[in-house]
């Protein structure tokens, strides 16, 4: 009968398979009932998509809350649809419900060792690519007003973020756009990238991608090849704060500039504001100092040049006080000399003058002979018979004349 078979089957599964053994395997599905999981098992070909193996499991209530005393790292982002995971299970074959793995251990550890496997995959593809530095070469402005913040709408990170930047202590005003977005689960990688896609850089300054504290598993969708490169093509720089202070993500990586937390993101902006604000202030301080010392070191050259100007001026006026000085004494050497020299000129024609006095000349026993009241020089102003007037030191005489006796030439 079918029982006999499925009995008989339940029988050499029993002795082959007495102890629970590890098994790895990928979860195609997953659903929960009143806290009892039931998961759709599967192995796929290394080369491709093809399921190869399929088994259906369950993990019961009390034995998940066994696993979770012992383990240090919740399970709930481990039990995921598409998730890898290495769980003890015992096989188990009923005669009536068929075959079926019970789980009662989960290695945690297996599933986040794949995740960090797919991460480096991601990101070696990315940089295969050459898009991988692409967001961070990005220029960040140096004052970021206009902030594109995708988040989902409640998060507690949200609003951490937000009451950050409206009590920071420099007033500055930032303008902060919200784009809503699951940051956790299947859809967070769709929807983050759809609206860093459709993000226009005209109208930001930044985007920033931020989101609560969780797991370390509740990261997955931050390694997902499409929101990386999502990320690196962005037309704005790209800030993460995704609230993990361990792992760095794919988004990390490939972001302009990644923080911990949201509260860290505010603290990022608003601290590049300040700087900013500061070099300006320092640059004032800057132009003031070099402005100041420029008039200070005018003020000594014009000081130096004024002082420069009165020596030379003094010099000068004291080299032509001394020039006119000594022309004065030149002047007044030579007035005296050409003074002398026409006293003595004076005194000489005096002489000369005295020597040729008439009543001197006729002292000395000269006569002056005259015709009509005119001097008679040569002989040939007279003629026989004028009248002539001989003109003596003590006298005059009156003459005719009677004869000429004339030289020869």
């Amino acid at each position: 009968s079918l029982y006999e078979v499925n009995e008989y089957i339940k029988r050499v599964l029993a002795l082959n398979f007495a102890e629970a053994i590890w098994i790895r395997c990928e979860i195609a599905q997953l659903n929960d009932s009143r806290g009892h999981f039931f998961l759709d098992l599967v192995q796929k070909a290394e080369d491709g998509d093809e399921i190869i193996a399929r088994s259906e499991a369950v993990l019961w209530n009390r034995t998940l809350k066994q696993i979770l005393k012992k383990s240090k790292i919740s399970l709930d982002q481990v039990l995921q649809d598409g998730n890898e995971i290495l769980c003890k299970a015992e096989v188990d074959y009923h005669e009536r419900y068929g075959f079926k793995l019970n789980i009662v251990d989960i290695d945690p550890d297996f599933t986040i060792g794949k995740i960090l496997i797919k991460r480096s995959e991601v990101i070696h593809r990315l940089k295969k690519e050459g898009i991988f530095s692409k967001n961070t070469s990005l220029e960040l402005p140096n004052v970021i007003q206009k902030v594109a913040v995708i988040s989902s709408a409640n998060a507690a990170g949200l609003q951490d973020y937000l009451q950050q930047i409206k009590d920071n202590p420099y007033q500055y005003h930032i303008i902060n756009r919200l784009y809503i977005a699951n940051v956790q689960g299947d859809r967070a990688a769709a929807d983050i990238s759809k609206h860093l896609n459709a993000i226009k850089a005209k109208d930001h300054d930044c985007c920033i991608i931020i989101r609560g504290g969780g797991a370390r598993l509740d990261l997955s969708a931050f390694d997902e090849y499409d929101l990386g490169k999502a990320i690196a093509n962005c037309k704005i720089p790209v800030i993460t704060g995704i609230g993990h202070d361990i792992d760095e993500t794919v988004a990390d990586q490939v972001a302009h500039t990644d923080v911990k937390t949201p509260t860290a993101v505010a603290d990022f902006i608003i601290h590049r504001n300040a700087s900013f604000e500061s070099e300006v202030f320092q640059m004032g301080l800057k132009i003031k100092e070099i402005a100041s010392f420029s008039i200070r070191k005018s003020a000594l050259d014009l000081q130096e040049k004024q002082q420069n100007i009165t020596f030379i001026l003094k010099d000068k006026t004291q080299f032509i006080l001394q020039n006119l000085h000594l022309i004065k004494e030149q002047i007044r050497n030579k007035t005296k000399t050409i003074l002398i020299a026409r006293d003595k000129e004076i005194e000489q024609k005096e002489v000369l003058l005295e020597a040729l006095d008439m009543n001197n000349t006729l002292k000395r026993g000269y006569a002056l002979l005259t015709k009509n009241g005119k001097k008679v020089v040569y002989i040939e102003q007279i003629k026989l018979k004028d009248d002539l007037n001989i003109i003596l030191k003590d006298g005059n005489l009156d003459i005719r004349v009677q004869k000429i006796n004339q030289k020869d030439a």
